[in-house]
């Protein structure tokens, strides 16, 4: 709780990396003492603060770790089912993005590209899933600075 509390106001600062390795942070305090609970949810957002502060590769390594849940035969809570979702629409994106840039650009026609950018981007939008779990799920906002 003490590291979700502390993501939680570090988000509100806009300091990406750190509540992205507080929400890290707190994965790992919950799979060291056997808890699944949440950690799908906590390692999407540590997923979203690498990805905002441009941390790729760590963002990617969270991704897979809450992918990894989809695994687990368990109930999960609604807040865990919806980032497991959410989880594999970025798992989606990503691999999209990726295969573009093997692809190449003289394969496909630029309405093509745009398309296929605007479907994906109306699938996943990380950013804005940041900003919505700060302002109403983690209610952050009343700590954010005015600018």
């Amino acid at each position: 709780l003490v590291n979700v509390r502390r993501a939680t106001f570090l988000l509100a600062l806009f300091q990406w990396q750190a509540a992205g390795d507080a929400f890290a942070d707190a994965v790992k305090v919950y799979q060291s003492v056997g808890r699944r609970a949440l950690c799908p949810s906590l390692s999407l957002n540590s997923h979203l603060c690498y990805n905002r502060a441009g941390l790729e590769e760590r963002a990617a390594e969270m991704l897979e770790i809450c992918r990894s849940y989809n695994k687990e035969k368990k109930k999960w809570s609604p807040l865990d089912r919806a980032s497991l979702r959410q989880a594999e629409a970025a798992h989606r994106a990503n691999e999209a993005k990726a295969e573009e840039a093997q692809e190449g650009e003289g394969s496909k026609g630029e309405e093509d590209k745009s398309q296929e950018a605007s479907a994906m981007e109306s699938t996943w939008r990380p950013v804005m899933m940041l900003y919505l779990k700060i302002c109403l799920v983690y209610r952050g906002v009343n700590f954010m600075k005015p600018d």
